[in-house]
């Protein structure tokens, strides 16, 4: 996953995201089944993470298809993390 701060002129947009999945990963049924996944995790993680206005891009790896869901949103889950603000108060 990466992920880059939206331009200045838009500071109040909700995040974006795109998925590149290329034919790496099998045939167009595969990779759509890789999407819909994908698309399925990023919207549970808005629900329940604060995901802050970036433009993210996820792409899938080659037999990323043979993971479980939930192994899938776990690395989801600290991936987001990753991103979030860091609270600086002491």
């Amino acid at each position: 996953m990466q992920a880059c701060a939206p331009p200045d002129g838009l500071p109040n947009q909700p995040a974006r995201f795109g998925y590149i999945v290329t034919k790496k990963n099998g045939g167009a049924v595969q990779r759509n089944l890789i999407k819909r996944r994908f698309k399925s995790i990023v919207q549970a993680q808005i629900k329940h993470n604060a995901v802050t206005p970036f433009d993210y891009v996820i792409i899938a790896r080659p037999g990323c298809i043979l993971h479980e869901f939930s192994a899938l949103e776990e690395r989801f889950a600290k991936a987001f993390s990753f991103f979030r603000p860091k609270n600086t108060e002491k």
